[in-house]
């Protein structure tokens, strides 16, 4: 536990810290703006759908600067705690040129994971179609049914959850030179790694879940005072609206609605962000140890 406080610590030391962790809420804005924009689209605002896909879609086009920013800074945080250095990194151009440069490796590894993933679905959703046309007379076939399939996705989080440190130190060997090797484009290599670190990348995995749902319980009772902002906002507004109207296409309503979403939204993202930090600098450790010195 003291190495995990240590490592949230961490993140609020050195220089302009303050101001490095405002740029990051900052960065978050649009994609958070999009995320909130897309998701007002729903049966009640079929009316100014495409309006609000037309903002979507610039939101999300505007997003990609900044993601591609906190991509790189990642990857620069990740350089920074191989020397041992505390705080975090600055934002510069450097940002960029590191996200654009691991494109080629975030798409093999996005084919090598995907692909099987979405077969293993296909596979399900056919085999629950299948079962569901055999047995519609059935009463409980749609409860067993959904109660298999929920069975067999939740049997595909366990081997995610399983590679994704591994894959991390993918990511930290990358970081060191932000240099490619061959092996980082190996689908072999994640087990190279498991056999010289699993346990300790377990334990390490494991202790994050637990942060993980503790930290999002944190953001969700801060979210939760901006979602009384939107009840309390609805029924106001409500009151001054003629009875037959339409709330859910009104901008008064709209417009206000969608910002405190996207605030629910940022205060996610951002310990999400912050959380994902923490947990690459106790993997680190890992890697340090067991992957670095003896690969």
């Amino acid at each position: 536990m003291e190495r995990i406080l240590s490592a949230f610590k961490n993140l609020y030391k050195g220089e302009d810290v303050a101001k490095t962790h405002w740029l990051i809420v900052l960065f978050f804005i649009l994609p958070c703006a999009a995320a909130s924009v897309f998701r007002f689209c729903d049966k009640d605002t079929k009316e100014i759908w495409i309006p609000l896909l037309i903002v979507g879609s610039i939101l999300l086009l505007l997003s990609i600067i900044p993601m591609f920013m906190l991509t790189g800074f990642n990857f620069k945080f990740l350089n920074m705690r191989l020397t041992d250095a505390v705080g975090l990194p600055k934002f510069d151009l450097d940002c960029i040129k590191i996200a654009i440069k691991l494109i080629p490796l975030s798409l093999v590894w996005g084919i090598y994971i995907g692909v099987p993933s979405f077969l293993y679905l296909g596979a399900v959703i056919l085999v629950f179609v299948a079962y569901m046309s055999a047995n519609q007379k059935e009463p409980l076939a749609l409860i067993v049914g959904l109660c298999l399939m929920m069975l067999f996705l939740f049997l595909l989080i366990i081997p995610l959850f399983i590679i994704t440190p591994f894959l991390k130190f993918i990511n930290m060997k990358f970081a060191e030179k932000f240099e490619y090797t061959s092996d980082m484009f190996n689908p072999l290599t994640p087990f190279l790694y498991m056999k010289k670190a699993f346990k300790d990348s377990m334990i390490t995995a494991l202790k994050f879940v637990l942060v993980g749902m503790a930290t999002s319980f944190a953001a969700q009772i801060v979210t939760m005072i901006f979602v009384i902002f939107i009840m309390v906002y609805s029924v106001i507004f409500a009151l001054f609206v003629p009875e037959n109207s339409n709330l859910f296409i009104m901008p008064g309503f709209v417009i206000p609605v969608i910002i405190l979403s996207g605030i629910c939204a940022l205060v996610s993202a951002y310990v999400q962000f912050i959380t994902a930090f923490a947990y690459s600098d106790n993997l680190m450790d890992v890697y340090k140890e067991k992957i670095r010195e003896n690969v």
